[in-house]
């Protein structure tokens, strides 16, 4: 696992904690919890950018990594630089080695946030999805 990959992992689990209700504090155990558990997922991503020179071809595919917080049943947020040129991704449950195909739903480059839309044909089970308090506002 890159550096940032693990920097992002480090901040997903740390706002799941703030969404949570707990506050992280150092010395105590920051273990993930068992709802949290239902709502992470890790993401294999292979991605193709356009060479820039020659935007008709594309560059050798890569393969990355990335984590993503379940906002829906079957909907998971994570950072748009993830998926930037992707051409297949693949989410894998928490304690779960079964790939679910995702497709791009909605992208935003601006807010670095995207949308994924995972198969529920493929999954046994829905996601259970993280509660947003109201101290936060919309918009």
């Amino acid at each position: 696992m890159n550096l940032r990959s693990r920097v992002f992992f480090i901040v997903v689990v740390l706002l799941g904690l703030n969404m949570a209700g707990c506050d992280g504090r150092a010395g105590e155990d920051a273990e993930l919890t068992e709802e949290m558990k239902k709502s992470l997922v890790y993401l294999n991503i292979s991605a193709a950018p356009f060479e820039q020179f020659q935007p008709w071809k594309y560059s050798d595919i890569s393969q990355q990594v990335g984590v993503g917080t379940a906002v829906g049943e079957y909907e998971v947020v994570t950072l748009a630089r993830n998926v930037a040129n992707a051409k297949l991704i693949k989410a894998r449950r928490y304690g779960q080695n079964e790939y679910i195909p995702a497709k791009i739903k909605v992208i935003d480059y601006q807010s670095n946030l995207c949308l994924l839309q995972l198969d529920p044909e493929a999954m046994s089970e829905p996601l259970k999805p993280v509660t947003f308090y109201d101290d936060f506002q919309k918009g």
